[in-house]
């Protein structure tokens, strides 16, 4: 049986959360799945609690606090390390995923919205790895 994550889905668009939260659960992927419409609430989330998540997919282009902001703030926590971020944008910009390159290793992937099975399928090697 695969190994299921404890996931956040940072993300403001609610379509786009149904759509993931559905292919999350359809797949298994997920034992619980968390969401913050911005970047603040994340964080704020993330600051109290006891069992960090696993994995966290992270829209770039949000309200209050955006994916960049959020990214600036993350890089900081050295106990938020083990956690995997996938970005998941609808932006087809090259200048955003130059930029999202600049955080290295913190970010273990970038996807265009909205998210297939395959990439789930791949989401999960990387991390079981």
């Amino acid at each position: 049986m695969p190994k299921t994550f404890h996931t956040y889905i940072i993300d403001d668009d609610p379509v786009f959360i149904f759509g993931l939260k559905f292919l999350l659960n359809m797949e298994n992927f997920a034992q619980q799945i968390k969401t913050f419409p911005n970047g603040e609430e994340a964080i704020a989330e993330l600051q109290k609690t006891k069992k960090l998540p696993e994995i966290i997919f992270l829209d770039l282009n949000m309200p209050v606090m955006d994916g960049w902001e959020f990214l600036d703030w993350f890089v900081l926590q050295e106990k938020l390390a083990p956690i995997a971020i996938y970005v998941t944008s609808s932006s087809i910009d090259p200048r955003d995923l130059d930029r999202v390159k600049k955080y290295g290793s913190k970010i273990r992937g970038y996807h265009h919205k909205p998210l297939r099975k395959e990439q789930i399928d791949n989401i999960r090697k990387q991390v079981e790895e």
